[in-house]
């Protein structure tokens, strides 16, 4: 008798440690949550109250600042003319955290194609303002209204083509699935949904552990970060805008891509309307190096000023928009 409570002690103690532990965890869980949302849709522009300032180069012939919301934002975009009468106008969307400056070779290869390049700096970044991403949910709607500004400003000529680099293709893709003027798209590295990229983003950062996590743990993450940057989590899909846009699009990917692995890229495809899309494969190249890749910039210039010139009416005229 005088043995049980020695034993009950020991087992009281075993819970209270476990009992605890869980605890912990459960702040930790909670925490590394709380952490990972934020990190998903907190904008470079987030906390600033002034544009950061940066010299623009000297080839730009343009600046246009369109405002756009709701949320209310400015975005600011740079506008390249090529010496002739333009066979079209490009949209040139930069990729997650980045800005429009990264875009200058492409918006010039395109200028030297004929095209009118708009180089855009997306909400939150560069020189736009805007606190929260949301993964093409508001930023294909604000394309949508600068399309509408830079038309009323007699700068839209011609079919309207979209260049995205990773999170810009995502952008573009959704904006062609939501206004029949883009007729074409060149996305590269870009992600099917932002569920189906939070894994290995998290993999990236959290080597090891991201395995450890079940699929309930990143769907509470991405849930989070739609409730902070008031969006819904699940429209933001480049699957389900692909199927629905009657656009052209040329996917470029690369099959060592971590960061947006290669199967991505499929099932873009898959859902993809028949005869509307084109994958290029870039053997061995990871996220970075697809990227930076000047065969898939060459391509990707050259698809779209096909395109857009298939598209233009009879002696170039500027064509009627709905």
């Amino acid at each position: 008798m005088g043995d049980g409570h020695p034993t009950r002690g020991r087992w009281l103690a075993r819970i209270s440690w476990i009992t605890l532990a869980l605890a912990l965890g459960a702040i930790v869980a909670g925490y590394v949550r709380d952490a990972g949302a934020w990190s998903i849709v907190k904008a470079p522009n987030h906390d600033r109250t002034e544009a950061p300032g940066f010299a623009m180069p000297a080839d730009v012939d343009r600046v246009v600042h369109a405002e756009v919301g709701p949320p209310a934002a400015l975005l600011e975009a740079w506008i390249l003319e090529p010496r002739r009468e333009p066979r079209g106008t490009a949209l040139v969307l930069h990729g997650i955290r980045g800005d429009k400056r990264a875009m200058m070779d492409v918006g010039r290869a395109l200028r030297d194609r004929g095209v009118r390049a708009i180089l855009v700096d997306l909400r939150g970044h560069g020189r736009s303002s805007g606190r929260f991403l949301t993964y093409g949910v508001v930023e294909s709607r604000d394309l949508r209204q600068l399309l509408d500004q830079l038309e009323g400003l007699g700068v839209v000529h011609g079919p309207v083509g979209v260049y995205g680099a990773a999170y810009g293709g995502a952008v573009g893709l959704q904006l062609a699935s939501i206004d029949p003027r883009v007729r074409a798209v060149a996305s590269l590295s870009t992600f099917a949904s932002l569920r189906a990229v939070a894994p290995s983003y998290a993999e990236l950062h959290l080597p090891g552990l991201a395995a450890l996590l079940p699929s309930l743990f990143f769907d509470a993450v991405v849930d989070e970060s739609g409730e902070l940057g008031g969006f819904s989590p699940d429209a933001a899909d480049a699957t389900d805008a692909i199927a629905r846009t009657r656009a052209d699009v040329l996917l470029v990917h690369g099959d060592r891509d971590r960061r947006v692995p290669f199967e991505q890229a499929r099932a873009l495809m898959d859902a993809c309307r028949p005869g509307r899309c084109e994958l290029m494969t870039l053997a061995g190249e990871d996220h970075s190096g697809a990227l930076a890749s000047r065969e898939a910039r060459r391509e990707a210039v050259a698809f779209l000023a096909r395109r857009l010139a298939a598209a233009a009416p009879p002696g170039g005229a500027e064509r009627a928009i709905p």
